[in-house]
């Protein structure tokens, strides 16, 4: 067993390095004034795919693209100065939540272009060396006067002159005036910040930064270092706080940024869902039915009806009061009531009712109703018989009725099947009839 725990810590130092991310930049050393843009390759060790989070001090990064297997492309393009400085470029891959960035800063010199004007012996061929590099010969001009174009990266303070003339050499240094620019690249992440945190600051600069050169300002939240080459903050949102800001500043000098991010709503403990009440429904409605009707004798033919109806509140709403018109038809054979010629009669009555509807039984969308009902009917006969003129007549009289009801809804309408007991006399000396009787009926109700 000590063996493998032995073999383990061992491969844990190859894992680590496996992991580290390789910056490369091409060109190498860009020049101001000519290489407008610079390509920036970032990759690791190892499979999967890379998601990065990059800034820069100066200057801008492109959004990442596909360099191949476990490799992101940048496109960096220099500020708009001529002066040489160092860019610092700062990446990290983004973590599982929780876990804390490993931030790589990677330092690009950016070298300026000047001219340098020399005095020197007249005639004489006048070279400029700027660390390895030489620029010249240039020769004086009959005054002493040379200038000299050279290339100087950042951090160079002097140049040495080396002039030529009747077969002596002469060294010397100039200074060259270069301004000091050590801006501070930093990233926070994750966006947005979790309410609870942990989010992460890295700041880089110069390889030499430490956390003591620097000040930190935090807006909506608080800071701990938790590592030093380069500086690493764990960030932690105040309750509450929907967005977090943080000041960077070195303790000397005038390098300062500012960088936010929102921070995501605190999530709230929701109460148990309770079930879905149903959608209250309109105590008003309107019904149709359709059907027939059969009486004593010849006493037969169509039945309609519409109404509307009004729910009670009182008894769990199971009683409602309708108001109905009706039509009813029949056509009757005989004699004349004291007579002996055939006759031909038709009835049409109207009749007008009032009734109380009574639930009886609810099953899911199956129901059954009673209703009881009474009003008058008003009709219309008219009298055909043989050898006389036509002869018609009118009248109104009670009626009453009892009926059982069937329903199934669907949505807003249920669909009727109603068996129906009436009274609907119609008589006069010339008609004895009954529009009442037995009558079954198709219909529907609509409820809002």
């Amino acid at each position: 067993m000590r063996p493998l725990v032995l073999l383990a810590l061992a491969l844990l130092p190859a894992a680590a390095a496996a992991q580290a991310l390789q910056v490369k930049a091409s060109p190498q050393s860009p020049l101001l004034g000519r290489d407008a843009q610079v390509t920036i390759r970032v990759a690791r060790e190892g499979a999967g795919p890379l998601q990065l989070e990059a800034a820069a001090s100066a200057g801008t990064l492109s959004a990442p693209g596909d360099a191949g297997p476990a490799g992101v492309r940048f496109t960096y393009t220099p500020p708009s100065v001529r002066h040489p400085l160092w860019v610092t470029l700062l990446f990290w891959e983004r973590p599982a939540p929780g876990q804390a960035p490993v931030p790589t800063a990677f330092r690009l010199a950016l070298l300026g272009r000047t001219t340098l004007d020399i005095a020197t012996e007249p005639d004489a061929q006048v070279v400029v060396q700027v660390q390895r590099a030489r620029f010249g010969p240039v020769r004086a001009n009959a005054q002493g006067q040379a200038r000299v174009a050279v290339e100087v990266p950042p951090g160079v303070r002097s140049a040495r002159v080396l002039a030529t003339a009747h077969g002596e050499q002469t060294e010397r240094d100039v200074p060259l005036d270069v301004p000091v620019d050590g801006g501070l690249a930093a990233l926070l992440g994750p966006t947005p910040v979790p309410a609870q945190g942990p989010a992460w600051l890295a700041v880089a600069a110069e390889e030499a930064l430490t956390p003591e050169a620097l000040e930190l300002e935090v807006q909506g939240g608080r800071a701990t270092l938790r590592a030093s080459r380069p500086p690493l903050y764990q960030l932690t949102p105040e309750p509450g706080q929907r967005r977090l800001g943080v000041t960077v500043s070195r303790r000397q000098g005038e390098d300062r940024l500012s960088l936010e991010a929102e921070v995501s709503p605190q999530p709230t403990a929701s109460a148990p869902s309770q079930p879905a009440a149903p959608p209250a429904r309109s105590p008003l409605s309107v019904h149709a039915l359709a059907g027939a009707f059969f009486a004593e004798g010849a006493s037969k033919g169509p039945a309609l009806a519409l109404g509307a109806g009004y729910v009670l509140p009182a008894l769990q709403e199971r009683l409602a009061l309708e108001a109905e018109v009706g039509l009813r038809r029949a056509s009757l054979e005989g004699a004349v009531v004291g007579g002996v010629d055939p006759a031909h009669s038709r009835i049409l009555g109207v009749p007008v009712l009032a009734s109380l509807r009574a639930s009886l039984l609810e099953r899911g969308a199956l129901s059954l109703a009673a209703r009881l009902g009474a009003g008058l009917t008003l009709f219309r006969h008219r009298l055909q018989q043989e050898g006389q003129s036509d002869f018609s007549e009118g009248g109104l009289r009670p009626a009453g009725f009892a009926a059982l009801q069937g329903g199934y809804t669907r949505g807003h309408t249920t669909f009727l099947l109603e068996a129906r007991g009436s009274v609907q006399p119609v008589s006069t000396p010339r008609l004895s009839a009954q529009l009442g009787g037995v009558g079954l009926s198709l219909g529907l109700r609509y409820v809002k």
